[in-house]
């Protein structure tokens, strides 16, 4: 396809494709009617062996098999990918259904040959997308995605499915993101895997490379999250080891002068206990119950632990967040809190443990949090850390010493 280096350049800001607006709107109800079709009971027993043969691959270790982002991405590969016993797919099976329209025929010609790939994010364009590059086909495709140019930076690497709408894509689904110094060793372990299959067949992986795309990408899939596993542990430890010495030390300094870094609120917060808010459910009121016992354990001060509460309860009464795993919500709102604190002793990674679930699910609530409140680095609404008081204080004590 051409590639266009500014897709949403100023020019085609000013204009509001309508044509594309339909295209938009059919691809989010025909993504409706195939996850119907796929559910149903006729393809029960398939789906099953489907999801073993998805789960085989990957360590228990790595992966929670009752996490929702796993099993969406299992369901996805297995309406695009899987084999079915006449050799078909669930799509191409959907795909002879009648009564479909003619966007809807046109946008699935296009989606049964789509395929998962690894991507390397190219451009950001904030509020509209991303340029990605298909590092296997050596392509160049624009995605309209408003959350994805926030949350992806350049060189960023994906293991995706981009699906054809109009004249522009969309992800199919949520894919696996890792940083970019994952690319080459995260290649070469693919290449070598796409490599081998050709050879089986006898014919050059270029030949085969669809193929390969649609028999392998569950393999791949575990390759992507076994490659990021093992590159980012020791990376992470020594992240996390960093990071312990440089806040002991700085506690300690402030100690020191005689400055406490979780004292000195901007402005005291209302004391409110969990039962004076009007929360949506009880679910939600027993989220925040355990959010104050969980930071008052770790050592947060009272006006700490109402700022977490109040940001838990504005991010209800905004997102209405459903609570088919509450611990995710307290390992959530306890991880962003502590950031809003300025502190870094509770990792996504050990709050994860300490409440049994996936330390990736845990960031996805973060993100949801840090976008509905829009939250800034030591936000006044829910932080007691007030930067530019901190500050005078310590060059106040500091001339005095």
């Amino acid at each position: 396809m051409a590639y266009d280096p500014c897709p949403w350049g100023k020019e085609k800001e000013r204009v509001v494709s309508l044509e594309q607006y339909r295209w938009h709107r059919t691809a989010q109800e025909l993504r409706r009617k195939i996850a119907e079709f796929a559910d149903h009971q006729y393809f029960a027993l398939e789906a099953a062996r489907a999801q073993e043969r998805y789960f085989g691959c990957l360590s228990p270790e790595l992966v929670d098999q009752s996490d929702e982002f796993t099993l969406e991405r299992c369901f996805e590969w297995f309406i695009f990918d899987y084999t079915l016993p006449d050799g078909s797919t669930v799509i191409e099976a959907f795909r002879q259904m009648p009564g479909l329209s003619e966007m809807e025929q046109a946008l699935l010609a296009d989606w049964v040959g789509a395929r998962f790939s690894l991507y390397e994010v190219e451009r950001t364009f904030p509020g509209k997308g991303v340029v990605l590059r298909d590092m296997l086909r050596k392509q160049r495709v624009w995605v309209r995605d408003a959350n994805a140019s926030v949350e992806l930076q350049p060189k960023t690497v994906l293991f995706i499915r981009v699906l054809k709408v109009g004249e522009e894509y969309e992800f199919s689904t949520s894919g696996l993101a890792l940083p970019g110094f994952y690319k080459h060793k995260l290649l070469r372990e693919v290449r070598r895997d796409w490599w081998s299959y050709a050879r089986r067949r006898k014919v050059p992986p270029r030949q085969v490379l669809d193929e390969y795309l649609r028999e392998r990408s569950h393999v791949m899939n575990a390759m992507v999250i076994e490659v990021g596993s093992l590159l980012r542990e020791p990376y992470l430890s020594l992240l996390n080891t960093i990071r312990e010495a440089v806040n002991q030390e700085i506690s300690q300094w402030l100690e020191e002068i005689g400055l406490d870094r979780r004292e000195r609120p901007r402005a005291p917060f209302e004391e409110r206990r969990v039962e004076d808010y009007q929360w949506p459910s009880p679910g939600h009121a027993e989220v925040a119950r355990e959010v104050a016992r969980c930071l008052e354990e770790s050592g947060f001060n009272a006006q700490q632990v109402q700022g977490a509460l109040k940001l838990w309860y504005d991010f209800c009464k905004k997102a209405r967040p459903a609570l088919r795993k509450p611990a995710l919500w307290v390992a959530a709102v306890v991880y962003a809190a502590s950031r809003l604190e300025g502190d870094f002793s509770l990792s996504q990674r050990d709050l994860a443990q300490r409440y049994g679930v996936p330390s990736s699910s845990v960031s996805a609530c973060y993100r949801s949090i840090c976008r509905a409140l829009e939250l800034e680095a030591f936000d006044e609404r829910y932080s007691t850390f007030n930067i530019p008081d901190f500050l005078a204080r310590v060059l106040r004590d500091l001339t005095k010493s």
